[in-house]
């Protein structure tokens, strides 16, 4: 195990002890579990978008490799698109949506749990309108199916909150986000579920994105191969090149890694969320599996989160 993995784990670890030690230690404590859960969600959408973005510019730099190492040709509009402006990759960038959103869900979540004021409580009221009503069209538009999330239970949710008055009361605050928790549940679960098949290591969209970045490698090679050679070839030139192409075999190496934690982490997440419905509905908010469950969960969107910080473009 290197440093930094130690270090992660560390960290994760340290974590988790301190929601175990936090757990019934008061209203403020009891909803730590629920705030870190948050976090780990949220995390786990934002560095798994930001995976995607960056695998999606190594398309782009590959033409641009090719452009530059061929005086010759010109760039079109299609030289700065990358793979998810293509048709076979809706699906991908529709799933990547999903995710996005289930991290919004999360951020509004924990925005209420952690609110001091009414204008922030109507500021996370409408974060998780806005949210869960983005996660099932986008859902639609992924499977043509309907979220399992009606217009009633958005209501039940609105009204949950609005319910906590004026002054934030931390027993409405607490019946508010059990509502959440358990009318969002359904839709959670099979959002979550969609991304675990669809996003795994095996999956058709994985060996996509592990096939188009290989063929960026090997086009980075061949520019390499060309400019090394020619008049103008200086030591920092080809240096620059190396590195872009260490860059993209690293992630041509282990994108398969990235679906896999990706896939994996989104069935913590729904794993996590129903733990913390069942737990609400007997009004508890922590519990040692919840912590544990997070803990899971952090270290997940931490393996993404290294993956693009590997790949990343620093030149």
């Amino acid at each position: 195990m290197n440093k930094s993995m130690s270090s992660t784990r560390i960290t994760i670890a340290a974590g988790v002890m301190v929601i175990l030690l936090m757990s019934g230690c008061g209203t403020t404590a009891s909803l730590t579990q629920i705030s870190a859960f948050c976090a780990g969600t949220s995390s786990l959408a934002d560095d798994s978008k930001r995976a995607f973005e960056l695998v999606d510019s190594s398309t782009i730099n590959r033409k641009m490799y090719d452009l530059a190492a061929n005086p010759s040709l010109g760039p079109t509009d299609t030289t700065f698109e990358g793979i998810f402006d293509g048709p076979n990759f809706e699906k991908l960038r529709l799933r990547i949506a999903v995710l996005e959103k289930l991290g919004s869900y999360a951020k509004a979540l924990e925005k209420l749990a952690t609110a001091d004021f009414r204008k922030e409580v109507d500021a996370a009221s409408t974060d998780l309108y806005g949210s869960l009503s983005s996660l099932g069209s986008n859902y639609k538009k992924a499977t043509n199916k309907e979220l399992p999330l009606q217009d009633a239970q958005l209501k039940l949710i609105a009204a949950a909150v609005d319910a906590i008055g004026t002054a934030v009361v931390e027993t409405k605050r607490r019946d508010a986000i059990k509502t959440v928790i358990i009318q969002a549940d359904d839709a959670v679960q099979v959002a979550a579920n969609l991304l675990t098949v669809d996003l795994g290591k095996d999956s058709e969209l994985s060996r996509l994105v592990h096939e188009n970045l290989s063929n960026t490698d090997g086009s980075l090679r061949t520019a390499y191969n060309s400019q090394r050679t020619s008049a103008n070839s200086t030591f920092n030139i080809r240096y620059e090149m190396l590195v872009k192409i260490k860059q993209i075999h690293d992630a041509a190496e282990t994108s398969p890694i990235l679906f896999d934690s990706i896939s994996a982490g989104s069935k913590k997440l729904a794993e996590t969320h129903a733990s913390l419905k069942s737990a609400v509905t007997k009004d508890q908010f922590s519990s040692p599996e919840i912590a544990r469950q997070v803990g899971e969960l952090v270290e997940y969107a931490k393996s993404i989160r290294s993956f693009y910080e590997k790949i990343g473009t620093k030149n």
